[in-house]
């Protein structure tokens, strides 16, 4: 009897080695999608933090502790991280089958 369990807890741990190995397309699929859904989030969260940042800059023009001219420097660079980021976030949405970008559905407002 114990030897059957045995037999059976072996074939289970092989099936379960193995099928990753027989599923071949679909596994490579499942890991590409793991990895585009963490970069995903990667780029989400550096938007969110270039968008921080020109808060932030903002806050510190409108309380003297920035120059204008810092300002427009700073200004310049964290908008063209997020358009590029943005940019970024819609190309790997698309390539994943995700939501369109609002100017690609033809629902940008101008």
């Amino acid at each position: 009897m114990a030897a059957w369990i045995l037999l059976g807890v072996v074939a289970a741990m092989i099936g379960f080695l193995v099928r990753p190995l027989l599923g071949g397309a679909s596994a490579a699929s499942a890991v590409r999608g793991r990895v585009e859904r963490g970069r995903l989030r990667d780029l989400v969260s550096a938007r969110e933090m270039a968008y921080a940042a020109l808060k932030e800059i903002e806050f510190d023009r409108l309380t003297h502790k920035l120059d204008d001219q810092d300002y427009q420097i700073l200004h310049a660079r964290y908008r063209a991280q997020a358009a590029a980021l943005m940019k970024e976030i819609d190309e790997l949405q698309a390539g994943m089958g995700g939501p369109q970008p609002a100017r690609e559905r033809g629902t940008a407002s101008a």
